[in-house]
């Protein structure tokens, strides 16, 4: 739920991979959309961007095969699928909506060819999947991988002396953040 409110693009960056998500994670979306809140604004535009993807779509093409993304989102990697999985498939006991995500995200695990990866910026969800033995990995896409340090800006730039001039008044506001002023 956290990658889908944190990334409006995250559907599709994922590459060529199967998209899987759990009634768990549309009903948490649910939950979210009727706060009073960005997070609220951003799970009803997710909501309506899953609805826009499945309408038309029957059942068995969802749960099953998935939905090519390109249909959708035109820049998307032709492989790219979006499978909606329902937990009334993989029936579980478990009590917290994390635990019922991993326990779908192991069922799947099960009949896979391929490694099911559960993708979550939760660290705690992460820790809980990796002691259940599924295979989990924080969603990085927006994270700045600079292997050169030379490459990264130092956060500041020098204005000449000029830059004010013909202003009559300028305002300094400190944020109370090292080297603000």
């Amino acid at each position: 739920t956290n990658v889908l409110l944190c990334d409006p693009t995250c559907l599709t960056a994922f590459e060529d991979n199967v998209v899987a998500i759990t009634s768990v994670v549309l009903e948490e979306l649910d939950d979210i959309k009727t706060r009073n809140n960005d997070v609220a604004r951003d799970a009803r535009a997710m909501i309506r961007t899953l609805a826009g993807i499945i309408t038309g779509k029957e059942q068995q093409v969802l749960s099953s095969t998935g939905v090519k993304l390109c249909e959708y989102f035109p820049h998307a990697n032709p492989s790219a699928v979006l499978r909606i999985v329902a937990e009334a498939q993989r029936p579980t006991h478990q009590t917290t909506n994390d635990l019922r995500i991993i326990a779908i995200t192991d069922e799947l695990q099960q009949s896979a060819d391929n490694d099911v990866i559960l993708v979550s910026r939760d660290i705690n969800m992460r820790l809980l999947a990796t002691s259940a033995g599924v295979i989990a990995e924080d969603y990085r896409t927006d994270k700045t991988d600079v292997r050169d340090s030379d490459h990264i800006r130092t956060g500041h730039h020098v204005l000449p002396e000029s830059f004010f001039d013909g202003t009559a008044t300028v305002e300094v506001i400190d944020t109370g953040k090292t080297g603000a002023t």
